[in-house]
């Protein structure tokens, strides 16, 4: 995704001793820590984070086949994301996904990633995890992992020529009690259609209660299912308190899933909120006044 501009104009005369800030020698531990640990929910951010990197990768390779993910089980618990895209190299290890703010998307809004977070956010569930690369005909094996002294280590611990097509599969130890699955499945009911298997099967979708347009639709949304009105962009639902105001008149029992081309908000570095910025405030103006039009429309109809 391309990142938004500067809301903010800069300007003035002062003159004097100019020092452009920048991070303390030393703080880069630190700063990693801070980065990793980011997360409010870490299980979902482990479905998150690494499925959007998957299907951005499948969007690079032109691939409309279906990610996979499998939720933990007794005889295999690991949360598992399977990917046929691009692939990784050793290569892109050492200069991209070891790096964090490292990101090849950032000049596109075809694809939904940019920050160069979110391939290491399972370090914030899990100690360790795995991540099988394929490409060109060669298998890497990584261990990624967080270190007694607090640092992150990607280990390249095996390579080996393969026939397997390029992807990337990314595996991750569950605790005991965990409830991936439940939140997966609550996850991809925001895909589309056809692009994510859970368990070998498509998620179960979007009960609809009534729908106001192509991307904006009215779900039914009682105490029990707990959906809140959100803003979707890039199959990422994001909670827009701004939308469920009584001033737009959404009906009870309902909430509001308006689907947004990638690019037309922006969000937090963690991705579980939207950034309010100019951009991100202009966008949900215009989704009120859209909702507004729209709603007395369908009960026109």
């Amino acid at each position: 995704m391309i990142p938004a501009k500067l809301d903010r104009k800069v300007s003035g005369n002062l003159q004097g001793d100019r020092i452009r800030m920048g991070f303390a020698e030393g703080a880069e531990r630190h700063l990693v820590q801070m980065l990793t640990d980011m997360y409010s929910d870490p299980e979902k951010a482990c479905i998150r984070e690494t499925a959007t990197n998957a299907l951005d990768s499948h969007i690079e390779a032109a691939n409309t086949a279906p990610i996979e993910v499998t939720t933990p089980s007794p005889l295999s618990p690991y949360l598992t994301v399977k990917d046929f895209g691009v692939g990784l190299s050793v290569e892109d290890i050492h200069q991209i996904f070891s790096k964090y703010g490292a990101s090849t998307k950032r000049d596109s809004n075809a694809v939904t990633g940019m920050l160069g977070i979110g391939c290491k956010a399972p370090l914030t569930y899990a100690s360790q995890f795995t991540v099988i690369g394929i490409q060109n005909g060669v298998r890497t094996v990584v261990a990624v992992s967080r270190d007694e002294d607090g640092s992150n280590v990607m280990t390249i611990v095996d390579t080996a020529a393969t026939k397997e097509p390029n992807g990337v599969e990314v595996s991750i130890p569950a605790r005991a009690g965990h409830t991936f699955e439940a939140k997966a499945r609550e996850f991809f009911s925001y895909w589309q259609t056809g692009t994510v298997l859970i368990n070998g099967q498509p998620p179960k979708e979007l009960t609809v209660g009534l729908e106001l347009s192509g991307d904006m639709t009215l779900i039914t949304a009682d105490r029990y299912t707990n959906r809140a009105s959100v803003v979707v962009m890039g199959n990422v639902p994001y909670p827009v308190e701004e939308l469920a105001t009584q001033e737009l008149g959404i009906p009870y029992g309902h909430a509001l899933v308006a689907r947004v081309p990638v690019g037309t908000v922006d969000f937090a570095p963690s991705r579980e909120a939207l950034y309010l910025s100019k951009r991100t405030k202009l966008a949900i103006e215009k989704l009120k006044a859209d909702f507004k039009a729209e709603i007395k429309l369908a009960v026109e109809r």
